[in-house]
């Protein structure tokens, strides 16, 4: 499978660099307009083409990323996935790094390169094995409507019609073994892309780091 995942554009708490995990907020004017200015570049393009030809869109339920994909893709239809949502930070949660510098479980987390579990929140391996579980949520939902499709066409329908019903046509383009190769477009979070970066290209968590608005792309 294809994967092109898109980090939320700005937020307030992004804006003040702080921990924004669980906090349900809305882009700021100024991430509205990047995320405009990107479009128009045509930062999307092929994320939209891919769309046009069948791929499905996933959501991160959280408000930011709602907003983006509706912005990015109006009209689209998408499906939330809610283990995409981001990392919970905890105790950390809402602060950014000049609040919590003479906080002595924050120096812990630091001196252990991030490994230490975030006080009250999620470790890296929690929140990777979360986002892999959300991986196969997408996975199953791509495999039912590539079979959908598969059954429609058996029956005399067309690939079109499948996708008025909302499915996901699998036969954009094939893979290395020659099997059709789907693609998913997803929005959600910069941890969510770190995450991804781990599973899909065994990569280090904190080389997934991704600007907001950024888009990255995988393959597994």
């Amino acid at each position: 499978m294809e994967w092109m995942i898109i980090r939320h554009g700005e937020t307030a708490g992004n804006a003040k660099k702080q921990y924004i995990g669980v906090t349900d907020q809305p882009l700021t004017k100024q991430g509205i307009r990047e995320l405009k200015e990107k479009k128009a570049r045509g930062c999307y393009s092929e994320a939209q083409k891919a769309l046009e030809l069948g791929a499905g869109l996933f959501v991160s339920p959280m408000l930011r990323c709602r907003e983006t994909a509706e912005l990015i893709f109006p009209g689209t239809p998408y499906t939330l996935i809610p283990e995409l949502r981001e990392m919970d930070f905890g105790e950390f949660e809402g602060k950014s790094y000049m609040d919590l510098s003479q906080n002595p479980e924050y120096q812990k987390w630091i001196d252990s390169n991030g490994e230490l579990p975030f006080p009250g929140g999620e470790s890296k391996e929690t929140f990777k094995n979360r986002i892999l579980r959300g991986v196969d949520r997408i996975r199953e939902i791509m495999e039912g409507d590539a079979r959908a499709d598969g059954e429609a066409r058996a029956d005399g329908g067309t690939k079109g019609d499948a996708k008025a019903n909302g499915g996901v046509r699998a036969d954009r383009d094939t893979g290395p073994d020659g099997t059709p190769a789907k693609t998913a477009v997803i929005v959600a979070h910069g941890g969510t892309i770190m995450a991804a970066n781990q599973i899909f290209n065994n990569g280090e968590f904190y080389d997934g780091l991704t600007e907001n608005g950024g888009i990255r792309k995988y393959t597994g």
